[in-house]
């Protein structure tokens, strides 16, 4: 059924923003953990500020789908291996009273992730600082919470979930090394900007290389050669920073593509609502239609935090993919996952594998001492003789790379030897054993693990 843009708005709407028993459930729980949290800081007598920061502060989290940064924000004069010391002391102190399941996580710097009663806390350490005298990346964390709440009304806020929503359904959405994608605060600030949901698709359809967001008057030519990123987006906080800088040029094209598409056919289908789990068989269907050749490798991951394993696994992507096409393979698209402890990169290919000969372009016949050097050079590599034709010489030689998957295992030996080009922790996890398969043993090997699937899923287009 043909949706108005107003109607899919609304009907988005019913989905993402969240019902008055979810706020109540997790204002309380928050009020809870902030409590214990400030009662633990006092009794440490460390001059430490408890601050609810991110989505759920700014009022911008999808119903069903939050997290809770908690920041402890210190005075500057404190010294940063105490301050950090501190947090994670009565942090842990806190999940131990909540019989919470907690883990280490690292951005610019260590912060610790605990699960309390079905809920995701991230306990921050930071400084609490003036504007422009930042010490820690998340120093300005507050400031973007209150520039949020004093320039969206409340309706905008619901406008900013629609965008998150469809930012997520198109894979687009998320800062982190994985997806390159858009922050939650840059959401906010097109919506600000733009006014609503539709205004920034509408904008997005149009943006061109190098597009300039600012709330302020600037000299564009002048940011764009501060800020070579495709999507440039002035922090009103920090005019320095470029609040899009982990915008990809592929995740700039494809979020055009995404409004393009949505702005000629407005659809829930554009949310993935109306998707049915993919299916290992629409899977292989779709590589069948597509009539091309995947080729993957699989190999537990090594144990690092995922923005190190992800950006190690997006290096060893261009690695390969430079590598197959120095040697003549068109690479159409590339994939990769490490989830559940498990790594996958795959190749797309125009094929798998080439004929058993190559034709190599010589000399014209009209440089004698051209064509001599030719001839000696491939002197018994000729199958069978060189030809001439068009006033050129040619000969037909045996193919050295027959197949991609070839090229691909001795980058990988290699490199477990020590002696290839593949990053520090792909390589460890590859000495641990690994699978390069091709075609549908691609498709088996991942038909029991979810995000591969999708992975591949979304590759093929059957997703």
């Amino acid at each position: 059924m043909a949706l108005t843009p107003e109607e899919l708005v609304k009907r988005v709407k019913q989905k993402v923003v969240p019902s008055g028993e979810e706020r109540s459930r997790l204002a309380a729980l928050v009020g809870k953990v902030v409590h214990s949290l400030q009662e633990a800081v006092a009794q440490r007598k460390v001059p430490l500020e408890v601050s609810v920061q991110g989505s759920y502060a700014k009022d911008t989290w999808l119903a069903g789908d939050v997290d809770i940064d908690v920041f402890l924000l210190a005075d500057p004069s404190l010294n940063w291996d105490t301050v950090q010391t501190v947090v994670f002391e009565v942090s842990y102190a806190l999940c131990k009273k909540f019989t919470a399941r907690t883990r280490e996580r690292y951005a610019e710097h260590p912060y610790l992730e605990a699960w309390i009663e079905g809920v995701r806390f991230n306990f921050v350490p930071g400084y609490l600082t003036k504007p422009g005298e930042w010490r820690t990346a998340v120093d300005r964390t507050p400031y973007h919470t209150e520039f949020v709440l004093r320039n969206l009304t409340e309706e905008q806020r619901d406008e900013v979930r629609v965008l998150k929503a469809f930012l997520k359904a198109r894979r687009l959405y998320g800062a982190e090394i994985r997806f390159q994608g858009f922050s939650g605060y840059l959401c906010e600030l097109l919506v600000a900007h733009y006014g609503g949901f539709w205004d920034v698709v509408r904008a997005m359809a149009s943006w061109r290389y190098g597009e300039v967001v600012a709330f302020t008057p600037v000299d564009e030519d002048r940011i764009r050669r501060v800020f070579p990123e495709p999507l440039i987006v002035i922090d009103p906080v920090d005019p320095r920073r470029n609040v899009a800088a982990a915008v990809s040029d592929e995740t700039f094209v494809r979020a055009i593509h995404a409004a393009m598409q949505l702005v000629e056919k407005p659809s829930l289908e554009t949310f993935g609502w109306t998707a049915v789990r993919v299916a290992p068989v629409a899977v292989l269907d779709a590589l069948r239609r597509r009539r091309t050749g995947i080729v993957g490798i699989f190999f537990d991951c090594a144990n690092v935090v995922p923005d190190v394993l992800y950006g190690q696994l997006r290096r060893t992507l261009r690695i390969l993919r430079a590598a197959l096409e120095e040697r003549g393979y068109t690479v159409l698209q590339t994939a990769m996952c490490g989830e559940e402890g498990r790594c996958m990169l795959v190749f797309e290919l125009e094929a798998l594998s080439k004929p058993a000969v190559r034709l190599l372009t010589g000399p014209p016949v009209s440089k004698p001492e051209a064509v001599h050097r030719f001839l000696e050079r491939h002197l018994w590599e000729f199958a069978p003789q060189p030809v001439a034709r068009g006033g050129r010489v040619f000969g037909v030689l045996p193919q050295p790379w027959r197949r991609a998957s070839t090229i691909i295992e001795a980058i990988i030996r290699k490199s477990i030897e020590g002696r290839g080009p593949l990053p520090r922790y792909v390589t460890q996890g590859l000495r641990g054993g690994y699978k390069v398969l091709e075609g549908e043993d691609v498709i088996k090997e991942v038909r029991q693990r979810r995000c591969c699937l999708a992975e591949l899923a979304r590759l093929l287009g059957s997703a």
